[in-house]
């Protein structure tokens, strides 16, 4: 059994990476809201593929690049724990001549939901803590929690090694509970998003939960369902969910 401990980063991300989606302001907020006595209102823990993300995923856009399109296409429907390793190990052989930076390189293609840096920045200056669950790797959800000045974070490692410490659907949840008592937040003011079958564990998790996909999976009757929500109209609902006053007068 893995560690969960190796795959939870609490590091900050790299400051070197470029902004490249104009969310700097987030920055900003971070660094006032770290320097603040007041305490962190809340927790809200975004997915990321087809979450914060729309249309292709993570390791879709890689692919893409790389030709191996049709393939991930495929790879992308897997459900079973044996099947996601197998599909992870195959898309290992595929960087093989590639390194972590030439992957980095490719990020910028994929889409950002509507509204995620303005979304973001609102949870951020209203002290709300904002991470990142994801099954995808984890050197994406470290480049992409940068953009947003997230400091939590949790996603697949792949090693120099060329070892990968797995991260599955139950693991969201499991490290959901783990920050939340790092961070000392109290149950009623945890939030989860998500947006597939692979974030059943999470929402089921978090006290309140949103999902942003077409079709709500069963067993989450307590969801809130936004599909293809803007994230800022998501921020607002969340705010109001958990009895947040704001200084901002949101559009929505």
């Amino acid at each position: 059994m893995h560690d969960l401990r190796t795959r939870v980063v609490w590091r900050a991300p790299r400051a070197t990476q470029p902004n490249l989606f104009n969310c700097r302001g987030n920055k900003d907020l971070v660094l006032r809201n770290e320097m603040s006595r007041e305490p962190i209102q809340g927790l809200v823990v975004f997915d990321l593929d087809g979450t914060l993300l729309r249309g292709l995923t993570v390791c879709e856009v890689v692919a893409e690049s790389l030709g191996y399109s049709s393939r991930m296409r495929e790879l992308e429907s897997v459900i079973a724990k044996g099947d996601i390793v197998n599909a992870r190990l195959e898309m290992v052989h595929w960087y093989e001549d590639k390194s972590i930076e030439d992957l980095l390189c490719l990020l910028p293609k994929a889409t950002l939901a509507p509204g995620a840096c303005e979304g973001i920045a609102y949870l951020q200056e209203s002290r709300i803590e904002v991470a990142i669950a994801s099954l995808t790797w984890e050197w994406a959800v470290e480049w992409f929690a940068q953009q947003f000045n997230i400091q939590y974070y949790l996603g697949t490692q792949l090693k120099p090694t060329g070892e990968i410490s797995h991260v599955f659907p139950q693991d969201k949840a499991q490290w959901l509970r783990q920050l939340a008592v790092k961070l000392n937040i109290p149950t009623q003011n945890i939030v989860a998003v998500g947006d597939s079958q692979g974030d059943v564990d999470l929402l089921l998790e978090a006290t309140h939960a949103f999902f942003v996909g077409s079709t709500v999976p069963a067993n989450l009757e307590h969801v809130t369902h936004l599909p293809n929500a803007n994230i800022m109209l998501l921020a607002d609902r969340i705010l109001h969910k958990l009895g947040v006053q704001t200084l901002r007068s949101s559009r929505y």
